[in-house]
């Protein structure tokens, strides 16, 4: 049983949650995820470790509300308790291996909730004295989060709002392209959806910058044995949870990340909207589910 130190809404769907692990604390490593039971019939979910607190024995994770699971977290408060964590699984982060003296100029892009994932590597890098900034992607200022924690330790921080026109508004992919053309940066860290990072790296392959892209998205049981965050990378076939999360993006086939993700998306789509038209034989029949 771990308990719930601090149960925080960063917006309407997005939830913060600090609880007791202190075995997966001080075995972490930046990069690395923890997989959550949180009740005796409940599902292993993996989660991307936001932050760690190796005195207090804390794990930190942000987390959307879009299953059942997450819906049932959402409704935890502190005090309360989740069943099972199991961690750190995964690769530390390549940047682990990054110095000062390495004269790297990195940028995190991060979209929406994963603007909390790129803190503990931004921290770290911080803590090296290595140059980095981040660009942190919103819908709307509706959706803006966790600026003031990025701020604290990202050398610059520039806020996107999709919806908006403007320098820094606009399709992710614009602000990247035209950010990297005013800065000389080395590396490229991108999390967030499968569709944003495969745009991010298209701009960034123009330009030959390294990029580095975290496939967490794909991932299910975080062991490896159940197949669904398998994926080609290189022409090598590669799986998320274990010989990841953060992989070169420039060698992932996104266009089979799209399709894997699809096939458990739809059936978690499909089982939402029966739950929702129960009853309503005609609108289900309508819609094919």
């Amino acid at each position: 049983m771990h308990k719930i130190i601090k149960m925080l809404k960063a917006a309407d769907d997005v939830y913060i949650m600090e609880f007791e692990a202190s075995r997966i604390a001080k075995a972490f490593k930046p990069g690395q995820f923890v997989i959550l039971r949180v009740h005796e019939r409940g599902e292993k979910v993996p989660f991307s470790i936001c932050d760690v607190d190796k005195e207090k024995g804390t794990v930190t994770i942000v987390f959307r509300k879009v299953g059942k699971t997450t819906e049932y977290m959402s409704k935890l408060e502190s005090g309360q308790f989740i069943l099972d964590a199991t961690g750190p699984l995964g690769q530390p982060s390549q940047l682990l291996k990054i110095k000062n003296e390495s004269k790297e100029k990195v940028l995190f892009i991060s979209e929406d909730s994963a603007s909390l994932r790129i803190y503990t590597e931004l921290k770290c890098l911080h803590g090296n004295n290595v140059h980095a900034d981040a660009l942190l992607s919103f819908k709307n200022k509706d959706r803006l989060m966790f600026k003031e924690e990025i701020s604290k330790i990202a050398n610059k921080t520039y806020i996107s709002f999709q919806d908006e026109d403007g320098e820094y508004n606009g399709n992710i992919d614009k602000v990247a392209k035209h950010i990297l053309e005013n800065e000389d940066y080395t590396l490229v860290v991108c999390m967030g959806s499968v569709k944003m990072m495969k745009e991010v790296c298209e701009v960034t392959k123009e330009k030959n910058i390294k990029t580095i892209v975290s496939l967490n998205v794909l991932m299910l049981d975080g062991t490896g044995m159940c197949g669904a965050c398998r994926v080609n990378v290189g022409e090598e076939i590669k799986f998320a949870c274990s010989d990841g999360p953060e992989f070169d993006g420039h060698l992932v086939d996104f266009d089979e990340v799209m399709i894997r993700q699809n096939i458990y998306s739809s059936f978690e789509a499909k089982k939402k909207y029966r739950a929702q038209h129960a009853g309503n034989e005609a609108a289900v029949e309508k819609e094919g589910c």
